[in-house]
C-alpha cells in the first residue's frame, strides 16, 4: 500500500497482511504501554491535574456491544481483576446499541445468582397458548457478587444494554447512573422470502424482571413505562455542550500511542459527571 502524508513529497510503501481482526468488546480506561487496557481507575497516570480522590480497587469496564465472545470477555478481565483485590466496579454501558440476547444474559448471571433475567413476550397469534406466548431466562449462580457495582447508561444505551441494566437494577446489584436509555425492547425474526430478500419482523418485546416494559411505543410519552431510568437521585443529563466536551475527552484517552514521548491527558472527571458520581458512590459505598 502507497500511502501520500501531508508535507511529504514521496509516498511511502507498506506491506499490509490479510488477517481476520476481531475487535474487542470489553475495553477499559486507557491503553497501557503494551496496547492492553487498563482498567484500574487509581492506577492512572498521576500528575497536578489527575483526581487524587479515586479510592484503590475500582475498576472501570466498557462494553461497546454484545457479541457471542462479549460475555467470555468480561469473564476473563473480571477474574484477573477479582485477583487483584477488586472493590468496586463500574460498568459503562452509555451508547451501547446492543445486540445478542443471549450475550446480555450470560452477563447478568455474572452478577445475579437467582431470579427473572429478563422475559419475552410473544405478539398473540393463531394457536399460540399463553405459555407458548412468554419466554423466561432465569439465573443460575453468580460468579462475581462481592463488590458494590454501579452501571452507567444514556439516552443512546439500547436493547442488549438495557436488558443488563434493568436486571442488575431490578435485582439491586447495580446502581444505575447517568440518564434515561432509549427504550428498545422489541425483538425481530427474519423471514427467508426465498428470492435472495427477507422480511424482518417484530414478533416479541422484552420485559424486566420486575414485569415492567423496556420497549418505547410509538406514541409513548416521558411520563409513560418504557427504557431503564437512573436510580432516584442518581440522573444525571448532560447538554449538547457537555456531551461534546465528554466525548472528545473519552476520545483522546483511547488512543495507544506507540510513540513513547506522547501520552494520553489525565482523566478528568469534571469532563464525565456521571462516572464522577459513579466514583462518589463507590468511595462511600467501600467505606462501609
Amino acid at each position: 500500500m502507497k500511502v501520500l502524508r501531508k508535507d511529504e513529497n514521496e509516498p511511502l510503501n507498506f506491506a499490509i497482511e490479510r488477517a481476520d481482526i476481531k475487535k474487542p468488546t470489553v475495553l477499559g480506561d486507557r491503553y497501557r504501554t503494551d496496547g492492553s487496557w487498563e482498567y484500574w481507575l487509581d492506577d492512572s497516570p498521576k500528575d497536578d491535574d489527575s483526581p487524587k480522590d479515586i479510592a484503590p480497587g475500582i475498576a472501570y469496564i466498557r462494553l461497546s456491544k454484545f457479541l457471542k465472545s462479549t460475555s467470555k470477555e468480561l469473564r476473563d478481565v473480571l477474574d484477573t481483576l477479582t485477583g487483584r483485590s477488586l472493590k468496586g466496579l463500574v460498568l459503562d454501558l452509555r451508547s451501547n446499541p446492543g445486540g445478542l440476547l443471549d450475550s446480555a444474559q450470560l452477563i447478568c448471571d455474572l452478577f445475579v445468582d437467582d431470579g427473572i433475567i429478563v422475559s419475552i413476550r410473544y405478539r398473540e397469534g393463531k394457536g399460540r397458548t399463553p405459555n407458548e406466548r412468554n419466554e423466561v431466562y432465569r439465573a443460575t449462580a453468580d460468579v462475581f457478587d462481592d463488590f458494590p457495582m454501579v452501571v452507567l447508561i444514556n439516552g443512546f444505551s439500547a436493547s442488549a444494554s438495557e436488558i443488563v441494566a434493568a436486571c442488575l437494577q431490578d435485582h439491586g446489584r447495580a446502581v444505575v447512573i447517568g440518564e434515561r436509555s432509549y427504550g428498545k425492547g422489541s425483538v425481530q425474526n427474519i423471514i427467508d422470502l426465498g428470492d435472495g430478500g427477507g422480511l424482518k419482523l417484530t414478533v416479541a418485546t422484552y420485559w424486566r424482571p420486575s414485569g415492567k416494559n423496556i420497549h418505547r411505543l410509538p406514541g409513548d410519552k416521558e411520563e409513560d413505562e418504557w427504557g431503564v431510568k437512573p436510580d432516584l437521585g442518581y440522573e444525571i443529563n448532560l447538554d449538547a455542550e457537555a456531551l461534546k466536551a465528554f466525548r472528545k475527552h473519552r476520545g483522546e484517552r483511547d488512543v495507544w500511542y506507540i510513540d513513547k514521548k506522547k501520552s494520553i491527558p489525565a482523566l478528568n472527571l469534571d469532563l464525565d459527571p456521571q462516572l464522577k458520581r459513579a466514583v462518589e458512590y463507590l468511595n462511600q459505598s467501600m467505606k462501609n
